[in-house]
């Protein structure tokens, strides 16, 4: 099944995501550039290398690593922009700089994710600013450019993003049991939320396979209302979209499982070891509020493989 996440790229420049920092910030370092998340840590390792490469540039705010072929990123937006300008005004500034390039995966780190401002739940204003970010750069038809992408609650601070394109062969996946983000009805604010519910890329590596934060929902409803049902069902989804994105044996992954209260730890690696029992590695399990208030944990995950073992079969 999948094992533990490991690197063997050579180059000197990383970007790093790292969780339980005391508030969400951007680092810069000599050969590092690392998004410290204000979300606590339970369990495993603290940070993720989201990318290496050649060096970096800034370009307002945000800061971009690239190599041929690839370029990743993390930001923050203006201190104290509402959720929606927030999104909008940063997504706009993300997706000028693709140049060509097509968005692989995307992270979103929202403060106060369920808070209601206004009438408005902040998440529902987030989604409307990125879906307006979108439009406004590739028009009405961008819903076959949507990436791979997550949610999830800060304990303050500014919205925080990072991200990961590349000019690769690129497949967005979609769940047959889940209702395509894009496709959700008006239930859930004014405009859906914009992601695919996995995307696959071929580079000169190999294949890197990106699940986005999966949950317990089946169609578009939150089912579930205790620890032990929503992560059999989640995890259930977890391995509907492996098989549908053609993941392979023995491939590597790092894992990130978000957690509403941090009682539920113990129940939710129970549920993860049941659906994985052959992981060899150290999932991160973090505390977080998530995209709705009914859900109490969430999962993600990213996995490579050299090209010869992942078309191996």
């Amino acid at each position: 099944m999948i094992g533990p996440l490991v690197t063997h790229d050579p180059s000197p420049f990383q970007l790093i995501v790292r969780t339980g920092a005391a508030q969400t910030r951007v680092l810069t370092e000599t050969t590092r550039v690392v998004l410290e998340v204000a979300m606590p840590l339970l369990a495993g390792p603290d940070c993720e290398v989201i990318a290496s490469g050649a060096d970096f540039s800034q370009h307002g705010r945000l800061h971009l690593l690239h190599r041929p072929g690839m370029i990743a990123g993390v930001g923050l937006a203006d201190p104290g922009l509402p959720p929606r300008e927030a999104a909008r005004s940063l997504y706009a500034a993300l997706l000028e700089q693709l140049d060509g390039h097509d968005l692989h995966r995307v992270w979103n780190y929202l403060p106060g994710i369920n808070r209601e401002v206004n009438g408005t739940e902040n998440y529902r204003a987030f989604n409307t600013g990125r879906y307006e970010a979108f439009t406004g750069h590739f028009g009405p038809d961008f819903q076959a450019r949507l990436p791979a992408a997550s949610a999830v609650g800060t304990v303050g601070g500014s919205l925080a993003v990072a991200f990961l394109a590349g000019t690769g062969p690129t497949r967005h996946f979609e769940n047959p049991e889940q209702v395509p983000s894009v496709e959700y009805p008006s239930d859930y604010g004014l405009v859906p939320p914009a992601f695919a519910r996995g995307t696959v890329v071929e580079g000169a590596a190999g294949l890197s396979w990106f699940l986005s934060g999966t949950a317990s929902i089946k169609g578009h409803a939150t089912l579930g209302s205790e620890i032990e049902e929503q992560a059999r069902l989640t995890f259930d989804n977890v391995q509907i979209m492996f098989r549908r994105m053609g993941l392979p044996e023995k491939v590597a992954a790092s894992w990130k499982i978000f957690l509403r209260h941090t009682r539920d730890l113990p129940a939710a690696r129970t549920a993860f070891a049941t659906a994985f029992p052959t992981f060899a590695g150290d999932a991160m399990f973090v505390l977080a509020d998530i995209c709705r208030s009914g859900l109490l944990l969430e999962v993600e995950a990213t996995c490579h493989a050299p090209l010869a073992a992942a078309l191996r079969p």
